[in-house]
């Protein structure tokens, strides 16, 4: 058994002993910005929270609140692995400080009760709240689990709602990415911008490219159909936006999905 986590450690980016269960009870249950809170975070291999230049600059950001933890059932390595996604929530009183962090991890099961975390492409973000298109209340980030490229392995699917560019010119974009497993880490196969709004004032009529995603076919892996409409304001004064719908179809060549 020795010999078998040895050899799975010369290839894991990082191996944990844990066990998730009882790790997720324990961060429900430590107080907001506790050194245990920070231990627990660290313990699964996951970045502070929060983390990034645009964390609040208030007294509030150094407690972040758990919203939720979940532990999902998942073979994105083509074996029993467990997706791991964790929401905070930080000055949800505050205003303009709101912010949300998203923790997300996949661990791969060992032989004797070990864990693998991917290594590779971090699922997690960080986003204020009044950057997340649809309201404060919800998270920035979905994430599901579909079957794309394998009969058997799972990808991860994270769909993002999100406000760019504030000032003079005001942009809203939604955006899907698809990540798959490549031995020990996460790689992303597709990304797209699924609906991109552009105008000069967010209470303005906004020229709008909206893109949807289908899988196609019956065999794995799947193509990728993906339809774009694009939509203008009445009475645009420039006249540059053009209306149209197109469709492409991307295929999985060298583990990314290229456009045939």
């Amino acid at each position: 058994m020795l010999a078998l986590l040895l050899a799975a450690s010369l290839s894991c980016p990082r191996m944990l002993e844990v066990d998730p269960r009882e790790w997720k009870e324990a961060l429900l249950k430590a107080p907001p910005g506790s050194k245990e809170q920070g231990q627990l975070l660290e313990q699964l291999g996951l970045r502070a929270v929060p983390a990034g230049e645009a964390v609040p600059d208030a007294e509030c950001a150094e407690e972040p609140v758990v919203r939720g933890v979940d532990l999902l059932p998942a073979s994105i390595t083509g074996g029993k692995d467990l997706v791991v996604h964790a929401r905070f929530e930080i000055c949800a009183d505050e205003g303009e400080s709101h912010f949300w962090s998203q923790r997300i991890a996949v661990l791969k099961a060992l032989r004797g009760g070990a864990y693998c975390k991917l290594g590779g492409e971090d699922p997690s973000i960080d986003a204020p709240a009044s950057d997340v298109c649809g309201g404060p209340d919800r998270p920035p980030r979905l994430l599901k689990l579909v079957r794309l490229t394998s009969r058997r392995r799972d990808t991860l699917e994270l769909q993002d709602r999100l406000d760019e560019c504030p000032g003079p010119v005001h942009t809203s974009v939604e955006r899907v990415s698809f990540l798959d497993a490549r031995g020990d880490r996460l790689v992303q196969a597709f990304e797209v911008k699924t609906r991109e709004a552009s105008s000069e004032a967010p209470e303005e009529p906004a020229q709008v490219v909206e893109r949807t995603v289908k899988p196609d076919g019956g065999g794995f892996p799947r193509k990728l159909v993906v339809t774009e409409e694009t939509s203008c304001p009445e009475g645009e004064p420039g006249g540059s936006c053009r209306p149209g719908r197109r469709a492409t179809v991307y295929v999985l060549a060298g583990g990314k999905y290229v456009a045939r």
